[in-house]
């Protein structure tokens, strides 16, 4: 399975607005490539921006355990100004691993 490929999709859909199908593409592709955190981190995005701060902060976490780098990209991420005052994602990406 290609992580670019799905990747690419749910972008592009985010981009078209259609954020229902992006998370559902992404998470598609999460299945299909389970060690992949870069889609667990874009998923997370796509949550933040539906408002869904729970499953935000569980895919967010699931990729920082993955790969710690993945914390230090949310400071300059614009996809989570939404979630970013909401103290469970201020607790996740102030923990020290």
């Amino acid at each position: 399975q290609s992580v670019a490929g799905w990747l690419g999709l749910g972008w592009c859909l985010k981009r078209l607005d259609r954020l229902s199908e992006a998370i559902s593409a992404v998470t598609k592709g999460l299945i299909a490539c389970p060690d992949e955190p870069i889609l667990s981190y874009n998923l997370s995005c796509y949550y933040s921006l539906a408002g869904n701060v729970t499953e935000a902060v569980t895919f967010l976490t699931r990729a920082i355990a993955s790969d710690d780098r993945f914390r230090s990209l949310t400071t300059a991420e614009r996809d989570f100004d939404p979630i970013r005052d909401d103290p469970r994602f201020v607790a996740l990406i102030e923990e020290e691993v």
